[in-house]
C-alpha cells in the first residue's frame, strides 16, 4: 500500500479493498472474516496449526525444522509449497501486507482498547506470514518492529535468530539480528536490568567479535555491582533515609512493585512521626500508584504539621486520584488559605492549580477561584 491508502483499506481475502471514503475503525466481523479466510489458506499451504496461543519460539522452531532440516514429520500442508521459495515469499508478502495494515492502525488510533486489538491481530497475521515464508526480509523486518513496539523483545530476538539461521548468506539477516539485540539492550539498560543487558551484549559479541560490546558489558557489570552495593546498604541499615531512597529508585527502575512495597514496609518501622521520613514513604507510594496507602500518610502528615500548606495540597492531589472530589475540594481550599498567609512560599501551588489538568474541575469553583486570585 501507498501511505495515502491506509485509511481507505480493509482486508479483502488475499488482497485488500480500497474504499472511496476513509474507514473509521475495523469491527470484530472484519477481524473474524480475515482470520477465517487465511486459516483456510494456511490449511492448504502449511497446515492450520497457528493459533492465538502459538508462541513465536514455537513458530521459529517449526520453521527451522521444516525449511532448514526438511523434516516433514507430522506436516499436514503441501510438500510442494515448502520446496517453492517463490510461492513462500509471495504468500508471506500478501499476508504481511494485511498485517502491516493492522500495524498502521495500531500506531495511529487513539482508542486504547482498539490499539490492543489491532496489535493482537497484527501479531497473529505476522505469525502466519512468517510461517509461510521465513526468509522474506520484508515480513521479518515488519514483524520484528511490531514485536518491539509491544515490548516483546525476546520474541523479536528469537525471530531474527531464526532468519539468520535460515539465510546466513544474506547480510540483512545479520543486520536484523543485531538490531533486535540492540533494541533489547537499550530496554534492559533503561530499566536497570543489568543482568539481562549483560547477557544481550554477550550475544552481540558472539556475532560481532570486533565490536565494542565488551566495553558496554563491563560498564553494566559495574552498574550492577553498584546497585547490589546500595541494596545491601539498605538491608544492613534500613532506617537510613538515603539508603531507602536509593533502594526505591533501583526497584522503581526495575518496575518491581513488590520490592518497592517491601522496602516501604521495612523503612516504615523506623519512621515514627518524623515528617521527612513520612514524606519519603508517601512519595514512594505515589511512585507505584498506591493512592489509598498514600492518602493515609498524607492525612497523618496534616495532623503532625497542620499549618503547612504543602501537606494539605498533597492530600488534595491524592484524593483527586481516588475520586474523592468533595474531600479534595476541602483540602485544596485549606491549602490555598494557608499558602496565602504563609511567610514561606517556597512552592507556588497557585500556579500548579492553574496549569495542572488534575485541578481543572476546581479552578472556577466559587470557593477556589477567589483564592487563586489573591496574592500571598
Amino acid at each position: 500500500p501507498l501511505d495515502w491508502m491506509y485509511p481507505h483499506l480493509r482486508p479483502f481475502g488475499i488482497i485488500m479493498k480500497l474504499e472511496r471514503e476513509p474507514i473509521d475503525d475495523f469491527n470484530e466481523e472484519t477481524f473474524e472474516k480475515d482470520r477465517k479466510f487465511w486459516n483456510e489458506y494456511s490449511k492448504r499451504l502449511i497446515g492450520n496449526w497457528i493459533t492465538e496461543e502459538t508462541s513465536v519460539p514455537d513458530i521459529c522452531e517449526w520453521a527451522e525444522r521444516t525449511y532448514q532440516r526438511h523434516d516433514l514429520k507430522g506436516f499436514t500442508g503441501s510438500p510442494q509449497f515448502v520446496r517453492d521459495n517463490d510461492a513462500q515469499k509471495g504468500f508471506s508478502k500478501l499476508r504481511s501486507a494485511i498485517a502491516g495494515l493492522y500495524s498502521w492502525r495500531y500506531l495511529t488510533t487513539q482508542n486504547q482498547k482498539l490499539k490492543k486489538r489491532y496489535a493482537k491481530e497484527a501479531v497473529f497475521a505476522y505469525k502466519q506470514a512468517f510461517a509461510f515464508g521465513p526468509i522474506n526480509p520484508e515480513t521479518v523486518y515488519k514483524f520484528i518492529n511490531i514485536l518491539t513496539y509491544v515490548g516483546r523483545h525476546s520474541d523479536a530476538i528469537r525471530l531474527a535468530t531464526t532468519y539468520y539461521r535460515l539465510d546466513p548468506a544474506n547480510q540483512m539477516s545479520l543486520i536484523y539480528l543485531k538490531q533486535a539485540l540492540q533494541n533489547s539492550e537499550l530496554r534492559f539498560h533503561g530499566a536497570g536490568n543489568y543482568a539481562q543487558a549483560i547477557k544481550t551484549v554477550e550475544q552481540l559479541h558472539e556475532i560481532e567479535p570486533n565490536g565494542n560490546h565488551l566495553i558496554r558489558r563491563d560498564f553494566y557489570k559495574r552498574q550492577q555491582g553498584n546497585d547490589d552495593f546500595l541494596l545491601t546498604a539498605f538491608s544492613k541499615n534500613p532506617s537510613n533515609s538515603t539508603n531507602f531512597i536509593q533502594a526505591i529508585y533501583i526497584h522503581g527502575r526495575h518496575k518491581d512493585t513488590n520490592a518497592v512495597i517491601k522496602a516501604i514496609d521495612t523503612f516504615s518501622k523506623f519512621a515514627g512521626d518524623d515528617p521527612k521520613k513520612l514524606t519519603l514513604i508517601k512519595n514512594s507510594y505515589g511512585l507505584i500508584g498506591s493512592w489509598e496507602e498514600k492518602e493515609a500518610i498524607d492525612k497523618r502528615l496534616t495532623n503532625i504539621e497542620p499549618n503547612r500548606y504543602e501537606t494539605w495540597f498533597d492530600l488534595a492531589q491524592t484524593r483527586i486520584q481516588l475520586g474523592k472530589t468533595n474531600q479534595a475540594l476541602g483540602d485544596l481550599k485549606i491549602a490555598l488559605q494557608k499558602h496565602i498567609t504563609s511567610e514561606t512560599n517556597s512552592t507556588d501551588i497557585r500556579s500548579a492549580v492553574m496549569t495542572n489538568d488534575l485541578f481543572k474541575p476546581f479552578r472556577k469553583h466559587p470557593e477556589i477561584e477567589p483564592l487563586l486570585n489573591e496574592a500571598p
